[in-house]
């Protein structure tokens, strides 16, 4: 699941994708590492073995990536997974000269990132919880027994949306702590400040 936080106050506002997701504070910068089927130093680099000699790399924050294919470097846009027009939009504006297979890689290879971005900077806690703040809050750091507003948005690691108060215009109020949400709920809020938006990774145990 995957929660993103917009507001915690004693109303915490949350927006959670079910991958539930949570940071208590900033991460620190993430080095890029080297990858090893293609050499490029990227946040992450997607293979696959059934394109042979093909990879991905994507930094986060870059509207591009590179796509190498038997040590040919490429640089295309960032597009949004399952956007054909836009691959076709691609190929008529850049002219890249990308063969099906290409194509092919290219579009599992943007849904693979769509997936991955999301655990960049992410925490985790021994629980399996992850969280990654967004924006942090400047008022008072919540606690258990403490009556908070949540506004979220809940989603599937596809990305697929099943629940958000956000879109009912309806935030949710509970006591944080107390069992009346899912476990992660639970854990993942506690000490954020209030104005906080994060993002909550849950694993099922917790969710």
């Amino acid at each position: 699941m995957v929660m993103s936080f917009y507001k915690i106050s004693k109303r915490a506002i949350c927006t959670l994708p079910i991958y539930l997701a949570v940071l208590l504070h900033l991460s620190a910068p993430v080095a890029h590492a080297q990858c090893d089927e293609c050499g490029i130093a990227a946040d992450f680099c997607y293979s696959d073995e059934r394109f042979h000699h093909l990879c991905a790399a994507y930094t986060s924050g870059s509207d591009r990536f590179t796509l190498v294919h038997n040590g040919q470097h490429r640089t295309l846009p960032i597009l949004k997974a399952g956007d054909f027009d836009g691959l076709l939009q691609m190929v008529i504006v850049e002219r890249p000269e990308l063969s099906g297979i290409e194509l092919l890689f290219v579009a599992v290879a943007l849904q693979a990132w769509e997936q991955a971005e999301r655990d960049i900077g992410m925490e985790f806690s021994d629980s399996g919880l992850g969280i990654k703040i967004i924006e942090q809050g400047s008022g008072p750091l919540t606690q258990n027994g403490q009556s908070i507003t949540v506004h979220y948005t809940g989603s599937l690691e596809d990305g697929k949306v099943f629940d958000s108060s956000v879109q009912r215009g309806e935030p949710i109020k509970f006591a944080l702590g107390t069992g009346k949400v899912i476990r992660g709920w639970d854990l993942g809020l506690v000490g954020l400040a209030v104005g906080t938006r994060a993002l909550l990774k849950v694993p099922p145990q917790l969710a």
